[in-house]
């Protein structure tokens, strides 16, 4: 009997022991888990707010770029400054890593408190993080796009303001200047004085004419005569020199209309600056929120 007793403690004892040792190594285990985990969650409060004055940079310069194409009035393309935003960091953090910090195990502070507050900056926070990196490379090829075409309206319409000051000119050296009819002489008389009245205008850099000037006043008037004279007189458009000089002034008008379209870029930009303004705030509400909130207590880490 003594023998069956000893031996029911010493099983009892054995199981406790394993117990004991199972709850203990479970406990290390969630400890352990939870540094883990805290590391995490300080290496991402910790990287947020040390890039945060480049992505006030990245997003000061996209409002900036998008303000200075949508008005500006000059063939001239504004600068713009570009700021590199390094997200590698970031985006390697799994997921659920992630999940892990700032919603499985988060301490709920209070009854207006929830998993589902939690859930929600969690979501917002990588949503916008991910699109911040996305649109960073977009940017980059916006404003390539941009420079590449406004640099060749620029050389196209060098190239038309250049052939059409020598047609004005030259028209009298014409093999056929004196097959042209006084009416049509004096139309190439008032195109030129409209033509050199604008580059009369001031050339500093704050009255030199802009585009909107140009079209104002020579492109649409001289466009509106050349049409009315045609109406007047259709034989206008069997003269070599009236096709010339009036193809160049057309081409004038078509380069204002691609330049107009151009600037449209102007307000992809300020659109961007939009979006990014609002994923910034969402960021910085997140990790407000989550540098007020610890982890649950390693007996309690999932």
């Amino acid at each position: 009997m003594n023998n069956l007793s000893n031996l029911d403690f010493g099983a009892i004892i054995a199981v406790l022991t394993f117990a004991l040792g199972f709850i203990i190594n479970g406990y290390m285990n969630k400890r352990h888990k939870r540094r883990e985990l805290n590391l995490y969650k300080n290496l991402i409060i910790s990287w947020t707010e040390s890039h945060k004055k480049a992505i006030d940079n990245f997003t000061n310069s996209l409002q900036k770029f998008g303000s200075e194409v949508k008005n500006n009035i000059y063939m001239n393309i504004p600068q713009y400054d570009n700021y590199l935003m390094s997200l590698e960091r970031l985006n390697s953090i799994p997921i659920e890593k992630i999940a892990d910090v700032f919603m499985i195990n988060i301490k709920i502070k209070d009854e207006e408190d929830s998993t589902e507050i939690a859930a929600k900056h969690m979501h917002r926070y990588i949503a916008s993080i991910e699109y911040l990196s996305a649109v960073s490379i977009k940017v980059m090829k916006y404003r390539d796009d941009y420079e590449i075409e406004a640099k060749n309206i620029m050389n196209e319409w060098n190239t038309n303001f250049l052939n059409l000051k020598y047609s004005l000119i030259s028209r009298t050296t014409h093999v056929k200047w004196n097959e042209t009819s006084p009416e049509e002489q004096c139309l190439y008389k008032k195109i030129e004085d409209m033509f050199l009245m604008m580059q009369l205008l001031p050339k500093n850099e704050d009255c030199e004419a802009g585009m909107p000037i140009w079209d104002e006043k020579f492109i649409h008037p001289a466009m509106t005569y050349i049409e009315q004279s045609i109406g007047n007189n259709p034989q206008l458009l069997s003269s070599e020199i009236f096709i010339t000089i009036s193809t160049y002034i057309a081409g004038l008008q078509f380069l204002f209309m691609k330049w107009q379209a151009n600037k449209g870029f102007g307000c992809v930009f300020l659109d961007t600056h939009k979006h990014v303004v609002s994923c910034c705030k969402d960021i910085y509400e997140a990790i407000e929120y989550f540098k007020n909130h610890r982890l649950r207590h390693s007996l309690y880490i999932k």
